[in-house]
């Protein structure tokens, strides 16, 4: 690792005129790791699956807030759960773990794992061990987990000979910028790790495609499970259910996997793939859990990979259930809507067929009217049947809110009335989580942002900091600002929070009637803006406007309203002297712009107007006054451009 980035700082030619600084530059960006974007976001319920942690001494000691560290991994990896499986994991309970060794071997420590704690009550027991001495991209020099076991151990993380190389390669760049790409790859090789781990446990084995999260090694591009990935994953969150003690069940899922393992054609070069197709071939009677660490070969990738061949062993399809039909239409939703609808409407009908002599549970009505409302929001987002189903969904959602969220993006579609989305933009914040769920955070945000609620939607954009659209709403929020001046904590005329949405719009609808020339318009809508915001309303801007097209006496009427209301103001007495002035009453102009240049002497405009008013009246020592004046403030004379 440290050669390669060493090297690749010697071999950057230079550009023409760019300094060595930007061609590193330009270098560090290529180095930065993809955001690990979850195909789309997932509005329906969530399933938790609780992890129970436990750090060994070395890990403790040489980790730095290694247990915030821990939180931040599981955060960033739940969005990807979320999308693709409709899972989250929740941290149960994280404990000290005195090992007798730390570091090593991590067979050795999956095996202590086991032993202490075989996590019966929880979906995954991790170990997070020692960081390794040396720099390792090989994903299984940095955590390992085996197939179908519960027990998964992490390395720290912590790569001082990365830094280092990142030091040499990066000498011309700030040192805050090598710590930030440094962090970066920290942080995408802390969560890739997880999830490759995550992966095995749940069945998933090494592939070779760009962009896997199944990669043998850990690689900046890294950011997704992939088709055949997810179908092996589905199996092994099956087996983490609520039957994983029964042995139908058990042998279902290693039946099924082995058949995938058989059918794919886009595994990587996993040696002892035909002994772990053995192994779950062979095991129907057995159960899941406890016994397969002990019993499943040492790891997936060990030993050479001999020929796959051999008849398919018989596979049991999978239970049906309301829940596992349900599922299975969401996961179909993507690319055949139409189907996915009638697969739901199975269940809602009460049709769906279970196995022999097993017993179909009742469907959850919540869980129901959730897939409906998202199944209907891909179909018709824009009719009123997809509107019922998701303000069914949300009002039994209770706390949840996925529900609210899917209803406000649906109420969008429908450009229902924007004071409706308000208040259901409300529900979803009220119940978001204070930390984490970056993703649906940022859709408020998107949400917020196209309904003009400005600070709300800067506020929920900073709880998504971490994704690069959020800067993208801040940007927007900060445009819109600065269109209509309102200022984040001294709004134009003290608009209150909830007064910048209808102030927004209204001054478009303002701006709209001056554009179109529209007098009448905007003098309309100029009153309606002065009745409900007051200092807020932009008489000056309709001042202004009025003196361009000469309309001179409607002009006055604005621009005085403009300086009664804000008597502090400098562009209200701006606009004032230049009425003045073009009105022929150069003494009222003098006096006006005096004091809308000593408001706010930064304006070229107040002190040119101020000299053509001494000029017209001939006034020669006032003219020469503001000449001098002029020249030393801003290093050039009132006639220079």
């Amino acid at each position: 690792m440290k050669a390669g980035l060493v090297l690749l700082g010697l071999a950057l030619a230079p550009w023409a005129c760019r300094t060595p600084a930007d061609v590193q530059r330009d270098s560090a960006d290529d180095l930065m790791p993809a955001a690990l974007a979850p195909d789309e976001p997932y509005y329906g319920p969530l399933r938790p699956l609780l992890v129970r942690a436990y750090a060994d001494p070395e890990h403790r000691r040489l980790v730095l807030g290694w247990q915030l560290r821990f939180y931040r991994a599981v955060e960033r990896a739940n969005p990807v759960l979320r999308s693709r499986f409709g899972a989250e994991l929740v941290i149960e309970s994280v404990h000290p773990w005195e090992r007798p060794e730390g570091g090593g071997d991590l067979h050795l420590a999956l095996l202590d794992l086991a032993r202490l704690d075989p996590g019966d009550d929880v979906d995954f027991v991790v170990g997070l061990v020692a960081p390794l001495a040396t720099a390792s991209n090989a994903v299984h020099d940095l955590g390992m987990a085996h197939v179908l076991s519960p027990h998964l151990v992490l390395r720290g993380m912590d790569d001082t000979a990365e830094a280092q190389a990142l030091a040499e390669a990066f000498d011309m760049l700030e040192e805050d910028e090598r710590q930030a790409l440094y962090r970066a790859r920290l942080r995408h090789k802390e969560v890739v790790v997880l999830l490759h781990e995550l992966g095995h446990s749940l069945g998933a084995l090494h592939v070779d495609q760009e962009g896997a999260l199944m990669r043998p090694e850990v690689v900046a591009r890294a950011r997704q499970f992939f088709d055949g990935d997810a179908e092996a994953m589905d199996w092994g969150l099956t087996a983490r259910g609520p039957g994983r003690a029964d042995s139908a069940q058990a042998a279902r899922v290693r039946l099924a996997l082995a058949d995938l393992y058989r059918r794919r054609s886009d595994l990587g070069d996993h040696r002892g793939r035909a002994a772990l197709i053995a192994w779950l071939s062979d095991a129907q009677t057995k159960p899941l859990g406890d016994q397969a660490l002990v019993e499943a070969p040492p790891s997936s990738e060990r030993g050479e990979d001999p020929a796959l061949g051999g008849p398919d062993a018989p596979l049991l399809p999978p239970p049906r259930t309301p829940a596992s039909v349900l599922a299975e239409a969401r996961a179909l939703g993507q690319d055949d809507p139409e189907g996915a609808w009638e697969l739901a409407q199975t269940v809602a009908r009460g049709e769906v067929v279970s196995l022999p002599g097993e017993v179909v549970p009742p469907v959850d009505p919540l869980a129901l009217s959730q897939v409906l409302c998202e199944l209907a929001a891909r179909r018709r987002p824009k009719d009123d049947e997809t509107k019922a189903f998701c303000e069914d969904a949300a009002q039994k959602g209770g706390l949840a809110f996925g529900p609210w969220l899917l209803l406000a993006w649906v109420l969008g579609q429908r450009d229902e009335a924007p004071e409706v989305q308000a208040r259901v933009l409300d529900q979803v914040t009220q119940r978001l989580p204070a930390e984490g769920a970056e993703l649906s955070w940022l859709h408020l945000a998107q949400m917020e942002r196209r309904l003009l609620r400005l600070s709300r939607a800067e506020a929920a954009a900073a709880k998504a900091a971490d994704l690069p659209e959020a800067d993208e709403v801040k940007r927007s929020c900060a445009e819109v600002r600065r269109l209509y001046e309102l200022r984040p904590g001294e709004r134009a005329g003290h608009l209150s929070q909830d007064d910048e949405a209808p102030y927004a719009r209204a001054m478009g609808r303002f701006r709209h009637h001056l554009g179109r020339q529209d007098l009448l318009g905007a003098q309309e809508e100029m009153a309606e803006l002065s009745r409900r915001f007051g200092k807020a309303a932009p008489h000056d801007e309709l001042c202004r406007f009025l003196i361009e097209r000469r309309s001179l006496k409607d002009a006055r009427a604005s621009c005085e309203a403009g300086a009664k209301l804000r008597p502090q103001a400098a562009r209200p007495q701006l606009h004032l002297g230049l009425l003045e002035l073009l009105s022929g009453r150069f003494g009222p102009a003098v006096k006006a712009l005096e004091v809308a240049k000593a408001r706010d002497p930064t304006v070229p405009e107040a002190w040119r107007l101020l000299h053509t008013a001494e000029r017209a009246r001939g006034n020669g020592p006032g003219m020469a006054r503001i000449e001098d004046e002029y020249r030393a403030r801003f290093g050039r004379g009132i006639t220079e451009r």
